[in-house]
């Protein structure tokens, strides 16, 4: 099973720099001052990751997707855009993450001033985290966003997705950008956040952030962090949970028949094999995850994480069931709306540049 699993470049560095005995003489201490870094300048089409192609047919709804992280380098505090292998590194895996979605949703996946690894992962094993760190990119998201509503999206039903720090900008920027009642809240189809936990002081403190509680409910959170058997590191734990397999959110198994297919992708972005019946899943209720049934979860864990975590399948290993849900919720939202295409859409104007 190895072979068919292509670690990202960033994970295979993360491996490195976190490795038992290694991290403390590779990664040196945050500099007294971060570099600065131009904010992307969103009316740009190079401040985009992904936008739909000029002269496409305009889609009914749109995706706006953040993108994890991607940069490995603790000489630099946030991501330079401006790098071109920085950018290419992000749009690979934006293409791979949002290939799903394409000729059925308008995808928009901004660049951003994410924050370094190095710097962020002990920022958040600490309890309270402190996302300073990570501000700079969760602007960017906002300001990204802002662009998004008021240039490209038209008015158009959106699904909001990203994975880990993707997520987590997703869940800071619900806070602020959708609030209960706004036009943008109620376009929302379902903001789908993998990769880090919302945990229940999130609902309580904020009513726009509620929990998907089934396949078809829209104007949720669907949410959950995929780990194997017996883990026990706490970072992606805690939070709601919902499984990708039967969208279900108590402890009720989705065998492996229920899996539509794990994708996984070569280094140049091309799908290198789908498996359906990959793993099966179930919710554990207690600890606030996804458990898969994996023959062997070695291939996919990573020193930095530990034994049984499996962050890097919270996505590719129930692709198609998540691409299959996306335009059912999709779908449930228009008819439940009675939704007619926008005057955008049927007027023909291009979606995105």
């Amino acid at each position: 099973m190895k072979q068919i699993f292509r670690f990202y470049p960033l994970f295979l560095a993360l491996g490195m720099l976190f490795a038992p005995g290694c991290a403390s003489q590779t990664v040196p201490p945050p500099p007294a001052a971060q570099a600065l870094v131009a904010a992307p300048d969103y009316t740009q089409p190079g401040s985009w990751a992904v936008l739909p192609e000029a002269g496409a047919e305009p889609q009914p709804f749109d995706v706006f997707y953040v993108y994890p992280t991607v940069f490995v380098d603790p000489a630099h505090p946030v991501m330079d855009i401006s790098v071109p292998k920085l950018r290419n590194k992000a749009e690979l895996i934006a293409r791979e993450h949002t290939g799903m979605f394409q000729g059925k949703f308008n995808v928009f996946a901004p660049h951003y001033r994410q924050c370094e690894l190095s710097r962020a992962m002990p920022v958040l094993e600490k309890e309270p985290v402190d996302l300073t760190v990570l501000q700079p990119g969760f602007d960017d998201i906002r300001r990204a966003f802002r662009n998004f509503l008021a240039n490209r999206n038209h008015g158009r039903p959106f699904i909001l997705i990203g994975h880990s720090q993707g997520a987590m900008a997703l869940l800071e920027l619900m806070k602020t950008d959708l609030p209960e009642g706004s036009i943008a809240r109620r376009n929302l189809i379902a903001a789908y956040l993998p990769g880090w936990p919302v945990r229940p002081a999130d609902l309580a403190a904020y009513p726009q952030l509620r929990p998907a509680a089934g396949e078809l409910d829209t104007g949720v959170v669907v949410s959950w962090n995929t780990e194997a058997p017996g883990t026990g590191y706490p970072v992606f734990a805690g939070g709601i949970c919902i499984n990708p397999l039967n969208w279900r959110t108590d402890g009720v198994p989705a065998g492996r028949a229920a899996n539509l297919g794990a994708v996984f992708f070569d280094r140049t972005g091309a799908v290198e094999r789908e498996i359906p019946g990959f793993c099966g899943a179930a919710v554990d209720a207690k600890r606030g995850t996804v458990v898969v049934d994996l023959d062997d979860p070695a291939p996919y864990e990573l020193a930095a994480f530990g034994k049984g975590v499996l962050h890097l399948g919270d996505i590719l290993f129930f692709y198609r069931n998540l691409a299959e849900n996306a335009v059912r919720r999709a779908h449930a939202f228009q008819a439940a709306h009675a939704l007619e295409r926008s005057p955008a859409i049927t007027s023909g104007s291009a979606p995105g540049r």
